[in-house]
């Protein structure tokens, strides 16, 4: 499997073998594979080696052969029809506590991806318990993102989301989105993805309801180095203006990075801010924003 610049290989008698796909010069697969193309194209078949230095002959079911550059594939997976074999997943929590301020901190994140051939489901929550001067305050996140891959780097996005937070006195937000999303940059180093659309949302604070129409961008980053220690990051922020109540303005910014410090286990620092500049609550809070210190374990 190639994710993310790094090729795992499973052997008998050495276990699991990880290699920087930047420094492989010839492959031979010959079971069915999925592969990923950095100009966003998904291709199946079986790797050869070509005879060339970092050049492999993609051959295909009808018996079809091409020619491949290595650098230009970006993901690699066994072709797997049964839905279970295609799920992966995560689990992250951390806690902090700073006894000067008596400020603590708990925080747990999942996340399940399935992915079949041109489509990619994620499926994600988040909760984040602070106490402070014995009070409790709570921010949440769940739902789902649906991609649907198009030629040329290009998807679109489709969104369901639930939100609660305590600071802003948010009990419940369920918003439905969809855009259009586009990688600037896709190799095996570094993913820059952006977007734009449309979203609507119900918010409910207390007995008081709102829909929204509003309008979204967004910036994703993704880096990774695979000089020990192993480290991801991955930057996410969005702007998103309101069309229907105008002067409104809410922002998010998530930012992640994590260190390999066993197989499969990661330390994981992360950080959010979220914005708003008219709570629907009325309250004179307009940002929250917090660290966790964790730990991840890939599924």
């Amino acid at each position: 499997m190639l994710s993310n610049n790094l090729l795992r290989l499973s052997t008998d008698d050495a276990g699991t073998i990880n290699i920087e796909w930047s420094k492989v010069d010839s492959i031979f697969v010959m079971n069915a594979l999925r592969i990923d193309m950095s100009d966003g194209r998904i291709l199946y078949g079986q790797l050869v080696p070509s005879g060339k230095i970092r050049k492999c002959i993609l051959r295909r079911e009808n018996g079809t052969t091409s020619e491949i550059e290595l650098l230009n594939i970006v993901g690699l997976l066994p072709y797997k029809k049964k839905v279970f074999d295609r799920l992966s997943g995560t689990i992250s929590s951390g806690l902090n506590y700073v006894k000067g301020s008596n400020v603590a901190q708990l925080n747990f994140d999942g996340s399940v991806e399935y992915q079949a051939d041109k489509i990619i489901l994620r499926m994600n929550y988040n909760l984040t318990l602070t106490r402070e001067s014995n009070e409790t305050s709570q921010r949440q996140t769940g739902g789902a993102d649906l991609y649907r891959v198009l030629p040329k780097n290009w998807s679109i996005l489709g969104r369901a989301l639930g939100e609660s937070n305590s600071y802003f006195e948010l009990d419940l937000r369920t918003t439905f989105g969809l855009s259009g999303n586009y990688f600037l940059i896709r190799n095996n180093k570094q993913r820059l993805a952006t977007g734009s659309g449309l979203i609507i949302n119900r918010e409910h604070s207390g007995d008081l309801t709102q829909d929204n129409l509003e309008g979204i961008v967004y910036l994703n980053y993704m880096l990774y180095l695979y000089d020990l220690p192993k480290i991801t990051l991955n930057v996410y922020s969005d702007f998103i203006p309101s069309l229907n109540h105008f002067g409104r303005i809410r922002s998010e910014v998530h930012s992640s990075i994590n260190w390999e410090i066993f197989k499969d286990l990661y330390l994981i620092y992360s950080f959010y801010n979220s914005f708003d500049n008219t709570p629907l609550s009325g309250v004179d809070v307009h940002g929250d924003w917090g660290i966790t210190l964790g730990l991840e374990y890939r599924l």
